[in-house]
C-alpha cells in the first residue's frame, strides 16, 4: 500500500512538472513487485524534469555465440540524479537509474534478465521514442517485464527482436545507492540461453562525488577501474 501511495503520488507530482517541457514527451515509471508482470509499458522520457543527473557507468560489450548465429551489443548506463532520496514525494529519482539497451547484428533474442534485484524497490519504464537518450531512440519495445516471486529477477520479453534492430532504453528505477556485475541472461529465438556479466545494484553503496574526476578517484580507490575491460561470455545448458 505504502509503494502504491508512493507511486500514485509520485504519478501527480510529475503530471504537474513535466508538462512544461513541451519538446520532450517524459512518462513516470510503474512500480514492478516481486511475482508481477507488466505489458504496455510506459515509453517516454524519464530526464526532462530539470533535475541534474549524471551517467556515473555507461559500457558496452559486444558478445559472439555459436560461431556467429547470435552476434549482439548490450549497453549498460547506471544514472545518478541529484534529487535521490527516499524521504520525500519531491525526491523523483528514489536511487539510481539501470538503463539496458541490445542491438542485435545477427540472430534473434526472445528475452534478457538481469538479477540481484531482491532488495531492491523497482520501478520500469521504456524510452523508445526519438527524443530517448543513449541508444534506444526509435528502438524496438519489449511486449512485457516480469519480477520473480523472490524478486531478484527482472525479465523484459520481446517474442523476437531480430538482426539488424535494436531495442528501446530498458529502464529500471530503484532504491538502490550503489552497484555491481551480476550475471545477465539472454534467450535467443531457439530457446537457447547464454549468460554474461552487466550491471545492477549493489547492497554497499559506491561512493557517488559530485564530479565525474572525483568519481574516478573514487573507482581507483577502490580498485574498481577497467570499466571498459572485455567480459568474458559465458554459454550456459
Amino acid at each position: 500500500m505504502k509503494a502504491l501511495i508512493a507511486a500514485s503520488l509520485l504519478a501527480a507530482f510529475q503530471a504537474l512538472v513535466w508538462p512544461a517541457h513541451a519538446s520532450v514527451i517524459l512518462v513516470p515509471p510503474v512500480v514492478l513487485s516481486p511475482g508481477e508482470t507488466l505489458s504496455s509499458l510506459p515509453n517516454g522520457g524519464s530526464s526532462g524534469d530539470d533535475v541534474h543527473h549524471e551517467v556515473i557507468y555507461d559500457n558496452s560489450e559486444n558478445y559472439i555465440f555459436d560461431a556467429g548465429l547470435l552476434d549482439f551489443t548490450l549497453r549498460a548506463r547506471v544514472i545518478h540524479y541529484d534529487d535521490q532520496g527516499p524521504d520525500s514525494i519531491m525526491h523523483l529519482h528514489p536511487g539510481l537509474l539501470f538503463d539496458y539497451e541490445i542491438q542485435v547484428v545477427s540472430g534473434s533474442i526472445d528475452s534478457f534478465g538481469v538479477i540481484d534485484w531482491s532488495k531492491t524497490d523497482t520501478s520500469v519504464k521504456v524510452c523508445g521514442i526519438s527524443s530517448c537518450g543513449g541508444s534506444g531512440a526509435n528502438g524496438d519495445l519489449p511486449t512485457s517485464v516480469s519480477r520473480s516471486l523472490d524478486g531478484s529477477e527482472i525479465s523484459w520479453d520481446f517474442g523476437n527482436l531480430t538482426a539488424g534492430h535494436h531495442s528501446a532504453n530498458l529502464q529500471i528505477f530503484s532504491s538502490a545507492a550503489g552497484y555491481m556485475d551480476p550475471p545477465a541472461f539472454f534467450t535467443d529465438g531457439s530457446g537457447n540461453t547464454f549468460s554474461v556479466e552487466t550491471v545492477a545494484p549493489s547492497l554497499s553503496a559506491v561512493p557517488l562525488p559530485a564530479s565525474a574526476p572525483m568519481f574516478g578517484t573514487a573507482l581507483i580507490a577502490l580498485g574498481a577501474v577497467g570499466f571498459g575491460m572485455k567480459r568474458k561470455a559465458k554459454a550456459t545448458a
